[in-house]
């Protein structure tokens, strides 16, 4: 299920609507509230607004395609699994991060290392989210895995805010790390 459904908010929400959503919508079905509460959509909320909610994660989740996979079949199970709707191949976005930094720091530059959210393409379907039997198992039919890479980013010294550094990842692909500099 789409999280923005879920919250009945638009793609282009900011946090405190999604919290003002969140919070409205929880109220009438949170298993402590003295009524009889359905606690699947209390847990699809929940699970909606974690992911919304935290700018990391939101950003993996607007990246991943909103298609899901129509069986031929007309709903029937078969034994063999049937022909589905193929996904044209994506490639993997390139990660953002804001690295946010005092004006000492900016003027001193240095090394950061970050743990950073990652998609990788599967190499078991070679990022087409299909496979030999049907739906690649490894990546659930997205061609890609996601996981976290330690990148190690480096400030030159005397950097301005809005700067952009560009770094090589480990599978091909590069990082994007804008400074932030407060004060």
């Amino acid at each position: 299920m789409d999280h923005y459904k879920a919250l009945g908010v638009a793609r282009s929400a900011t946090e405190a609507e999604i919290k003002k959503a969140y919070r409205a919508l929880v109220k009438e079905v949170h298993p402590d509230s003295g009524t009889p509460g359905d606690v699947e959509r209390f847990r699809v909320l929940q699970n909606a607004y974690e992911t919304l909610s935290a700018p990391e994660r939101r950003r993996a989740y607007d990246a991943t395609p909103t298609t899901t996979p129509v069986s031929w079949t007309g709903g029937f199970e078969e034994p063999l699994i049937p022909f589905r709707e193929v996904r044209p191949r994506r490639a993997a976005p390139p990660a953002q991060v804001d690295i946010v930094m005092s004006l000492k720091e900016a003027f001193r530059g240095g090394e950061l290392a970050l743990d950073v959210l990652r998609e990788r393409e599967c190499s078991r379907c070679s990022g087409r989210g299909l496979d030999f039997f049907g739906w690649c198992h490894p990546c659930g039919g997205e061609g890609f895995l996601r996981g976290y890479e330690r990148v190690v980013f480096r400030v030159p010294p005397g950097i301005a805010h809005g700067a952009v550094i560009t770094v090589p990842t480990s599978q091909g692909g590069v990082i994007r790390a804008q400074i932030r500099i407060r004060g």
